[in-house]
């Protein structure tokens, strides 16, 4: 009973009054958290993450990952994370992009630099080494088990992204365009981290759709307005091949290549034109990869 007093009160310490995360409050219980890591690493994801104020969620997402970085099993809070993700896979959830962002940085071991982005960084796919093998085994293994679950959710979040690109929103959670391309972003960082039959399979889709000009996705209501975001999600698509490709995937890389010149002119800006004409660039340096690896 003493001890659960304690705990309580060092979580109450971290918000104010009106509610408001505080992050150097936690950091200071830190190392009274991390006694019950399992337990509080559950508590503070399944019971926190959806009343956590807008302006509070950056610092709450990174003082989470700075109580993994203090776990003895990190893999317990991915597991945990993975399976909230998964739980209903016809839906979307606001905290699955969150759910995501939170794995990848767990899946590298602790780095402050990766911790206090707002979003996974696209170089944290080529940085293996920093990988933790243990906790990128269960997360191949899990996603071998549950491949169709998984399928099913990989849709829903496109589906979603579709939906939010025609209407500014989804229709059901009201989820906004901006979070839904970040979402699929974050989605295909997480695959492309781990070597499995799933991630290939996505990541080659995903080539295959956006690196055609042509495809819907860039002629939605609000696809002009997110052309950027819709390009990073190209290129990460393609990055993330480099990164677990195999020779069969290269066609579907060097068919993007050859429709450069129709990208430039899906927008007339020459932030646009300088991000289309990176994209033999980019391809380029994926077949490369592929074949190094063979």
């Amino acid at each position: 009973m003493e001890e659960a007093h304690q705990l309580v009160e060092a979580l109450k310490k971290c918000f104010d009054d009106k509610g408001h995360f505080i992050k150097s409050a936690f950091v200071e219980g830190l190392q009274h958290f991390a006694r019950y890591e399992k337990k509080i690493f559950e508590f503070l994801w399944r019971h926190l993450k959806d009343v956590i104020s807008a302006e509070d969620r950056t610092a709450f997402l990174n003082s989470l990952q700075l109580l993994t970085a203090r776990m003895r099993q990190p893999k317990r809070a991915f597991k945990i994370l993975l399976e909230d993700f998964l739980k209903d896979p016809k839906d979307l959830q606001y905290s699955d992009a969150k759910a995501l962002m939170l794995a990848n940085l767990i899946l590298h071991e602790y780095d402050k630099s990766l911790a206090e982005m707002e979003i996974t960084p696209e170089d944290i796919l080529f940085s293996q080494r920093g990988l933790d093998q243990e906790v990128a085994h269960y997360a191949a293994w899990r996603l071998d088990r549950d491949q169709e679950v998984f399928f099913n959710k990989v849709r829903t979040v496109h589906h979603g992204l579709c939906e939010a690109l025609d209407l500014g929103m989804t229709r059901k959670q009201r989820i906004p365009v901006k979070d839904l391309t970040g979402l699929e972003r974050e989605l295909y960082i997480f695959l492309a981290m781990i070597e499995t039959t799933v991630g290939r399979s996505v990541l080659r889709s995903a080539v295959n759709e956006y690196g055609s000009p042509e495809s819907d996705i860039y002629f939605y209501k609000e696809s002009d307005r997110c052309m950027s975001q819709l390009m990073q999600n190209l290129r990460i698509a393609i990055r993330g091949l480099a990164n677990i490709g195999k020779m069969e995937c290269i066609p579907s890389l060097e068919a993007v290549k050859t429709r450069e010149e129709v990208f430039q002119r899906l927008k007339k800006t020459k932030a646009h034109r300088d991000q289309s004409r990176m994209i033999s660039e980019w391809v380029d340096e994926a077949v490369k990869l592929i074949k190094f690896r063979a």
